[in-house]
């Protein structure tokens, strides 16, 4: 069944509408091989190719990333104030750039992951592609914010990456951050680890999207639940998105997964119809296609 819908998937982005990448960071050698034959077909991929073991050929990797096909959006990410991921991803494909290349800082719940404007200089130079930085939620006047405010006028700044489950929409202000980040002119990017709870991954992707874009005020629980039950810190829902803009894009992600250990009791797997990431890109690309059939541009 999984076979089938890939091949349906096998289309050209939608227009007027959000991106979908797949992020092949920690895939076992076995799941990256099958990647090619039985995984739904996004606009891109997002690697970090060390983190594959035991390790694999460049041919595997090509195989994996040609999949989404010709011209398709590449990222690569890198660890912390490292560089090379983005030259390892520049190898795999012939020596052409990713379209942009992650840089970050870890520092646990600190509000200190992004780039500031030397290090996207840095990042530009040793990559030779325009950068993408991280934050984990956009509350105004927080550091969060201000730290992403600060280089948005930067020439390099390709995208800004926010990061968290997908079950946890609604907590960020992400709406003032789609506004900002697209008004400067680059990528605003959602990156969604999904995790395992009481509600299927592609039931959680459905109810985030769904959330963005509904204008504000008109959210219908359950599917879409907002208001204070669903944001407790006021910051307000997550609404009114320009959902139609393929400057938007939303990477699904598997963190956690011991390399070795079966996927299913506490990490979700790659493959399978229903609580997958397969699952979870093929709920996203149905959205995305109704997104781009009806402009679902929030209220702006």
């Amino acid at each position: 069944m999984l076979r089938t819908v890939a091949k349906l998937l096998l289309l050209s982005a939608v227009a007027d509408s959000f991106r979908v990448l797949v992020d092949l960071n920690a895939f076992s050698p076995a799941e990256l091989a099958r990647v090619p034959t039985d995984f739904p077909r996004a606009d891109g991929t997002w690697a970090l190719t060390h983190n594959t073991h035991p390790s694999v050929s460049d041919a595997t990797w090509k195989a994996a990333i040609d999949h989404f096909g010709s011209g398709a959006l590449t990222v690569s990410e890198d660890d912390p104030m490292e560089f090379s991921e983005c030259g390892a991803v520049r190898r795999i494909l012939g020596n052409t750039p990713p379209t942009l290349a992650f840089g970050y800082h870890e520092t646990g719940g600190k509000p200190a992951t992004q780039l500031n404007a030397t290090e996207i200089d840095m990042y530009h130079a040793k990559c030779g592609t325009d950068v993408a930085i991280l934050t984990r939620a956009y509350w105004p006047s927080s550091p969060w914010c201000s730290r992403v405010e600060a280089v948005l006028g930067h020439p390099h700044l390709g995208g800004v990456a926010m990061e968290y489950s997908p079950s946890g929409y609604g907590l960020r202000t992400e709406q003032t951050f789609v506004k900002e980040v697209l008004a400067a002119g680059h990528k605003a990017i959602f990156l969604w680890p999904v995790s395992l709870n009481n509600r299927s991954l592609e039931t959680n992707i459905f109810d985030a999207v769904s959330s963005f874009t509904q204008a504000c005020g008109n959210h219908t629980p359950p599917t879409s639940p907002c208001g204070p039950a669903k944001d407790p810190t006021g910051h307000g829902c997550a609404c009114g998105m320009n959902m139609a803009s393929d400057d938007v894009w939303i990477v699904i992600a598997r963190y956690g997964l011991p390399h070795g250990a079966a996927c299913g009791a506490d990490s979700a797997c790659v493959f399978g119809a229903t609580n997958s990431m397969a699952a979870a890109v093929t709920e996203a690309l149905r959205l995305q296609a109704v997104v781009g059939a009806s402009k679902l541009r929030g209220a702006q």
